[in-house]
């Protein structure tokens, strides 16, 4: 399934994530490089301490770049189990999986889409089981997410919902 697209999440990731990353990096080795030889070693450490100190926002602005590339191009796909549901998305070829313990209750269902989203596309599906649920699909047009939903519904032999 493709992904949803979220014209948010692409333009922080890439505006945010990209320029923050960019300007650490040159920082970094400016500073160690335009240094006076007696400072330099200073530098360094002073260059290593604050990255160590940034270090989550590193993370972050990394994990932004990933969301705002599988927005684009990434994939999303649903696993059925015998003993739970993943719903793995790939971008840029890291896939991290959502898993979700299957119950005997479990059930699929078609999301209500006829509210305007705020900042990005609805999932249009959802997997509810053991008092959890997993929502996915947001790439999806309605007749392809009621293709899944069929698909399913005939996996899990059990009736699926709609809307």
């Amino acid at each position: 399934m493709p992904p949803g697209g979220n014209r948010w999440i692409i333009g922080l990731g890439l505006f945010g994530g990209i320029p923050w990353l960019v300007a650490f990096v040159a920082g970094s080795i400016g500073i160690a490089i335009l240094a006076p030889p007696e400072l330099r070693r200073t530098a360094i450490l002073g260059v290593v301490a604050v990255n160590l100190l940034f270090f989550i926002v590193h993370v972050l602005a990394v994990a932004g770049i990933w969301l705002a590339i599988y927005n684009m191009r990434g994939t999303e796909t649903l696993l059925i189990e015998a003993e739970r549901f993943t719903v793995a998305r790939t971008g840029m070829g890291i896939t991290v999986p959502m898993r979700l313990r299957r119950s005997p209750d479990a059930h699929f269902a078609l999301l209500d889409t006829s509210i305007p989203p705020g900042k990005g596309p609805h999932p249009r599906l959802e997997v509810r089981s053991a008092g959890s649920a997993m929502r996915f699909g947001a790439g999806t047009t309605d007749a392809q997410a009621r293709q899944i939903l069929d698909a399913c519904g005939d996996e899990l032999g059990s009736p699926t919902q709609l809307g």
